[in-house]
C-alpha cells in the first residue's frame, strides 16, 4: 500500500513540476492558446525599435498622462501579441493557411533578420529562433486574414478627401506643386519692425520713421555698402545675432510678403517689402531647384499618402471586426510572469545603478 502511495507522490509531484515549468514560460493565454514569453518579448522588442524610430531613444525619460514609456511598450506588446493569436485562431476557423509560397517568404525573412540577430543575441533576451519564426508567421497569417475579410471593402472617398484635406505635407505639394514644393531659397534681411514688443502697431509718426530707415537701408545696400553690416547696424530681428539675419527656407515656411519676394526676385537683387512685422530690406543669396529623381520622390511621396490613408480606413474597418472576435475570447496574462520582463531601457538603467 505504502509502495502505491508513494507512486502516486511521485506522479503528483512531476505534474507539479511540470506545471510549473510550462506556466513560467506563458506570458498570457488567448483562449486555449498559450503564449510562449519568447514571442511576447520578441514583439516587445520591435515595438521598442518601432517608438525609437518614430520618437527617438530619449522618449524611455519621458512619459505619457502619468504612465512611463517603458509601461506602455508592455502593455502595447501585449495586446499585440494577443491580436496576433486572436486572429490566428479565427483563420483557422475560417480554413485560411500559408502557402508553400508564403512560407518560403517568411524563411527569406527568417534569414535577413538572423544575419542581423544572431541565435546567442536572441537568447540573452529569452528569445528562440522559433519564437521569432512564430510570429513572422502569426504576422502573415494575420495579414492574409485581413485581406479576406475586407474583400469587397468600399473606400469613403468624402472620409478619404477630409485626410488629405487635413494633411500639412499633401497640401504642401497641392499648392506649390511637385518641384515648387522642393525649392529652397537663401536670403539675408534687414527688419525695421512695425510692431512693439508687446505685438501692438506702433503710432503713425513710428511708422514713417520706420518708413524712412527701410529706404535709408535699401539705398546704402543699392550702392553698395556691405549688407553684413547694414544687418548689424539696423536690424530689429531678434535672431540675427545667431543666423546673421540669414534664412534658408523652402515655399510655406516664411511670412507671405517676404517668401513671394524672396522665391521671385533673382540672386543677388535686393528689395524691400512690407510684411506684418515691419518693413524688410532683402537680398538674395541663393535659390536651390529639384532635380528630376528628387521630383518624383515628392510624386511618389504623395501617392504613399494616399495609400496610406486608405489603409487607414481598411484598419478602422478591420479593428471593428477584431473588437467582435475579442469579446468571444478571454484572456488571461500571466501576470508573474510578465510582471519579470523588462524592456531594453529598463535593463539598460539596471546595468547603469
Amino acid at each position: 500500500m505504502k509502495k502505491v502511495i508513494s507512486i502516486i507522490s511521485m506522479m503528483a509531484l512531476v505534474m507539479l513540476l511540470f506545471t510549473a515549468c510550462s506556466s513560467s514560460n506563458v506570458a498570457v493565454t488567448v483562449g486555449d492558446q498559450e503564449v510562449p514569453v519568447g514571442e511576447a518579448i520578441f514583439v516587445l522588442r520591435e515595438l521598442e525599435a518601432m517608438y525609437e524610430q518614430q520618437y527617438g531613444v530619449e522618449i524611455w525619460d519621458q512619459g505619457y498622462e502619468g504612465t512611463t514609456f517603458d509601461e506602455i511598450a508592455k502593455e502595447g506588446a501585449m495586446e499585440s501579441i494577443t491580436r496576433l493569436y486572436i486572429s490566428n485562431d479565427i483563420a483557422k476557423e475560417n480554413g485560411i493557411e500559408l502557402s508553400e509560397e508564403e512560407r518560403a517568404n517568411i524563411d527569406a525573412l527568417m534569414e535577413q533578420y538572423l544575419a542581423v540577430n544572431t541565435e546567442e543575441l536572441l537568447s540573452e533576451d529569452g528569445i528562440t529562433i522559433d519564437d521569432v519564426k512564430a510570429v513572422f508567421e502569426l504576422n502573415a497569417i494575420g495579414e492574409k486574414l485581413m485581406d479576406t475579410e475586407l474583400v469587397g471593402f468600399e473606400l469613403d472617398e468624402a472620409e478619404l478627401a477630409t485626410s488629405l484635406a487635413n494633411d500639412p505635407t499633401f497640401q504642401q505639394i497641392e499648392e506649390f506643386g511637385y518641384d515648387g514644393v522642393l525649392e529652397q531659397v537663401t536670403a539675408q534681411h534687414v527688419l525695421v519692425s512695425t510692431v512693439k514688443e508687446d505685438g501692438t502697431d506702433i503710432t503713425e509718426e513710428e511708422l514713417a520713421v520706420a518708413m524712412a530707415t527701410a529706404e535709408e537701408v535699401l539705398a546704402k545696400a543699392e550702392v553698395g555698402v556691405a549688407f553684413d553690416g547694414l544687418v548689424a547696424d539696423y536690424t530689429e530681428d531678434p535672431g540675427w545675432t545667431e543666423n546673421g539675419g540669414i534664412y534658408t527656407f523652402y515655399r510655406g515656411e516664411m511670412v507671405d510678403a517676404f517668401e513671394n519676394a524672396a522665391f521671385s526676385m533673382e540672386i543677388g537683387s535686393i528689395q524691400l517689402v512690407e510684411s506684418e512685422y515691419g518693413y524688410h530690406v532683402i537680398t538674395k543669396l541663393d535659390h536651390v531647384y529639384p532635380d528630376e529623381a528628387q521630383v518624383e520622390s515628392v510624386k511618389e511621396y504623395q501617392d504613399y499618402l494616399v495609400e496610406q490613408y486608405t489603409l487607414a480606413q481598411k484598419q478602422a474597418t478591420y479593428d471593428a471586426l477584431y473588437s467582435e472576435w475579442k469579446l468571444d475570447y478571454e484572456v488571461t496574462e500571466n501576470e508573474k510572469v510578465w510582471a519579470e520582463v523588462l524592456t531594453s531601457h529598463q535593463m539598460n538603467s539596471e546595468v547603469v545603478e
